[in-house]
């Protein structure tokens, strides 16, 4: 089954784009003491959203769910696991903004214990490539120096986070990012 016969992702899809609603199924729980609880099936329901709204070239839509994608890994400082990688890799083009927001948000997490912590054969061979690709630009930019991500960067859209804002990461040309 391909992700536009998914019914679940059409009907968040649908949600999102006909009724607003960006909390896509599963839901998004936490509790009131601000111990936010979201796994990964959220996540990857969200980027399932992302990928088919970029297969329809509905930019609005995939823009909209990048930001909510950029708020929730902000607030949990994490990313789904590999299976949204991998949907994303399989279904994107080497420019897509989702891939490149996966790889900046590795890389600000600590690039080293997500590679310590993780099975490499669970991922994507592209997405490794990507990563050192991006750590030797960081590098290349810095000039070999002492300069954190957040140096290169400077300050973020949430009050927590270091990363790049999340329009960095909307697309902005009609043209999808999927692989053909």
């Amino acid at each position: 089954m391909t992700l536009d016969e998914d019914q679940e992702v059409f009907e968040n899809y649908y949600d999102c784009v006909y009724e607003g609603d960006l909390n896509p199924r599963p839901w998004y729980f936490f509790d009131y003491d601000e111990n936010y609880e979201i796994d990964n099936s959220h996540l990857d329901a969200l980027t399932k959203m992302w990928v088919l709204a970029d297969k329809l070239i509905d930019t609005e839509t995939a823009n909209l769910v990048m930001d909510q994608i950029h708020w929730y890994c902000n607030l949990m400082d994490d990313f789904a696991g590999p299976d949204s990688f991998n949907l994303v890799y399989d279904s994107t083009v080497s420019d897509s903004p989702l891939r490149a927001f996966m790889c900046d948000l590795v890389i600000y997490e600590g690039g080293a214990d997500f590679f310590g912590n993780e099975d490499s054969s669970e991922y994507h061979v592209e997405f490794y490539r990507d990563v050192a690709v991006r750590l030797i630009r960081i590098t290349n930019e810095n000039g070999k120096s002492s300069k954190t991500f957040k140096d290169v960067f400077g300050e973020g859209g949430f009050p927590h986070s270091h990363m790049p804002c999340s329009d960095r990461y909307h697309l902005r040309d009609p043209t999808p990012s999927r692989k053909r």
